[in-house]
């Protein structure tokens, strides 16, 4: 989402919005080569280099399951 909001303003539109998965790519992240996965419901968050999540969506992607996906949120 290139918009004029700020990240907290889009965080909390897609909480509203129920979006399962939101992937947040603000300034730090950007800066420090990570992306940080929220799941809707939870607080939990968990930031991990941008190559660990491609390899994690791409195993989910690969058996069509989400599993390691909520495992590796349990994880942060």
């Amino acid at each position: 989402d290139d918009g004029a909001d700020t990240v907290s303003k889009k965080i909390r539109n897609a909480a509203n919005a129920k979006i399962p998965n939101t992937l947040v790519i603000g300034e730090r992240e950007v800066a420090d080569g990570t992306v940080t996965l929220r799941r809707f419901g939870s607080q939990a968050q968990r930031t991990l280099p941008f190559d660990a999540f491609v390899e994690l969506v791409s195993a989910a992607i690969a058996t069509r399951s989400d599993a390691r996906f909520s495992a590796a949120m349990s994880e942060g």
